[in-house]
């Protein structure tokens, strides 16, 4: 017999998956529009992360038979920070790497990375925001999604009746 409750890894690879494609998508427009080299406009497709952090965390609350726990929610928000993060990076390296090196000598120009930048260097600094962007956004979303108090308060109301 299948359950129909998700798994907390497949959701969270799943989701990750989404958020690194979107990522992908938003460098390339930002890349034909010309505006890849402004850096606070290419920080801003780590948004991305925590809105597929934000839909994981709602998908697995509501296909969740016994309720979401604190813990549950901090788990998605690291995987789906570390698949969107790594699907991204993977991106980044072999598009710095193999296509654009131009893109990384503009980077290496930059005050926040200094002349030893390497594409390996971009991944791994990469892949790092996006986990601690995904667990941080699990965290705040899982003060809403929490079901652990309320349960809490439904057994305490029950043990006095």
């Amino acid at each position: 017999m299948a359950s129909n409750t998700p798994s907390l890894e497949k959701t969270g690879i799943r989701y990750g998956i989404y958020g690194g494609l979107a990522m992908i998508v938003y460098f390339l427009i930002l890349k034909v529009i010309g505006l890849d080299s402004n850096d606070t406009v290419r920080f801003l497709g780590m948004l991305l992360i925590i809105v597929a952090t934000g839909m994981a965390i709602y998908y697995y609350s509501r296909h969740k038979s016994k309720g979401m726990y604190y813990l549950s929610g901090l788990g998605i928000g690291f995987i789906v920070g570390l698949v969107s993060a790594l699907v991204n990076g993977i991106f980044m390296f072999l598009y710095t790497y193999f296509v654009d090196q131009k893109f990384t000598a503009d980077l290496r120009t930059q005050d926040y990375f200094g002349s030893n930048l390497s594409p390996l260097m971009l991944f791994g600094a990469n892949a790092l925001l996006g986990i601690m962007i995904g667990a941080f956004t699990g965290y705040i979303t899982m003060m809403y999604f929490d079901r652990s108090r309320s349960e809490d308060k439904v057994r305490k109301e029950a043990n006095e009746i």
